[in-house]
């Protein structure tokens, strides 16, 4: 029994003692604080960057746009993200004192690469399963191929 009293008196001094558990609680809050900003700033962006990818497709006016698009998917993703951080804290926004936004604007470019992929994989995905219905139901029924292009609408 005396292991479980050095056991106990370990905990005891690793985060009761001096009030230590505080410190892992404000952690825990601004865990939540970077993880939600990060996905709104990230489930944007990448909406915005995949919507822009998708659109810029034919058009050659807007080559440069999508040039910066996927410069940037490529850029964010092939970095790690340790990386990305200190580029943003000693780089980019070296003069903020706060680690807190830095951390939160950070993690929302780096979801956003990732966000901006998974979009456009599925709207991709979703058009291609869609003609190749539409193409073979165009034999079979008329009604069902118009019922079916209008339920394209919400793909």
């Amino acid at each position: 029994m005396e292991w479980l009293q050095s056991v106990g008196d370990y905990f005891y001094n690793l985060l009761i003692y001096q009030d230590r558990y505080m410190t892992i609680l404000k952690g825990l809050g601004n865990t939540l604080v970077i993880a939600a900003a990060a996905a709104v700033i990230g489930i944007s962006l990448g909406m915005l960057v995949a919507m822009i990818k998708y659109f810029c497709k034919d058009k050659k006016a807007l080559r440069p746009l999508e040039w910066i698009c996927n410069m940037y998917v490529t850029a964010i993703r092939g970095t790690p993200v340790m990386v990305q951080l200190f580029i943003w804290s000693l780089v980019i926004l070296a003069s903020w004192k706060n680690a807190l936004p830095i951390a939160c604007i950070g993690f929302g470019f780096n979801s956003g690469a990732y966000v901006a992929e998974i979009i456009q994989a599925v709207l991709s995905g979703c058009l291609r399963a869609l003609r190749c219905v539409i193409s073979s139901c165009r034999r079979q029924s008329k009604t069902f191929c118009r019922r079916l292009e209008m339920n394209s609408l919400f793909c």
